[in-house]
């Protein structure tokens, strides 16, 4: 009997079923001084750490033989290009890559079916599309603070599992751009108390004492004069 255990054990590492018997799976690679993702990584992998390391860029398909894997973390590194279909292929649910210099928001359709949390946090973010986010509809929590986001969609209704929306330690522009947030619950928005920037009147007031219709207003056009002498 021990010896047919020990077969199905060496059948199932094979064939990349372990994580079903033996659990989490995982692979620290976490400051290594690495410039680009390993190719190594064992198939049976879980969780993947890559933090501290000097990674720019998550190539397409580069993933794809970690069929378990179901969390990514890449933080600090200097990751400024996450291609299209780099999650293809995985499992993933949980994925961070906080503290990077992206600038635009990556492509996660592919794990459409599996994503419930991605931490983007202190990154270069300005605009978050609504095709960025549309058909994520099993994502539960969504961290975008620390980024320059001057302009969300309407997240509440594009994101139907979404019950933690991280928008702290963000100046924000308080006008129709991001009147969709005007929607959530102190319960279920995490804001900065008083996070307005402009315009003037809203400055210095609570987030949670505004009335919506406040927001709900066209941003402020800035005129640039260029003088010729």
């Amino acid at each position: 009997m021990p010896d047919a255990r020990m077969l199905c054990f060496w059948v199932a590492l094979c064939c990349g079923f372990v994580p079903f018997i033996l659990g989490d799976i995982p692979a620290n690679f976490t400051d290594q001084s690495l410039l680009e993702v390993p190719k190594n990584i064992s198939v049976a992998t879980t969780h993947l750490y890559l933090d501290h390391n000097y990674i720019h860029t998550l190539r397409k398909d580069g993933l794809a033989h970690l069929l378990n894997l179901q969390y990514l973390s890449v933080q600090y590194n200097q990751l400024s290009i996450i291609e299209k279909h780099a999650f293809r292929g995985t499992s993933l649910n949980k994925i961070v890559v906080s503290n990077n210099q992206l600038r635009v928001f990556p492509y996660l359709l592919d794990i459409s079916d599996t994503l419930t949390s991605f931490r983007i946090v202190n990154n270069g973010l300005r605009v978050i599309k609504e095709e960025d986010l549309q058909g994520l509809n099993n994502l539960e929590k969504l961290f975008l603070s620390n980024n320059d986001i001057y302009k969300v969609p309407d997240i509440i209704n594009i994101l139907p599992s979404l019950y933690h929306l991280d928008f702290a330690n963000l100046n924000m522009e308080c006008c129709d751009k991001v009147f969709a947030l005007t929607f959530f619950t102190n319960e279920t928005l995490d804001v900065r108390l008083m996070p307005c920037s402009s315009p003037p009147e809203l400055v210095g007031e609570i987030w949670w004492n505004i009335d919506p219709e406040a927001i709900n207003k066209p941003c402020a056009v800035y005129e640039i004069c260029v003088c010729f002498i």
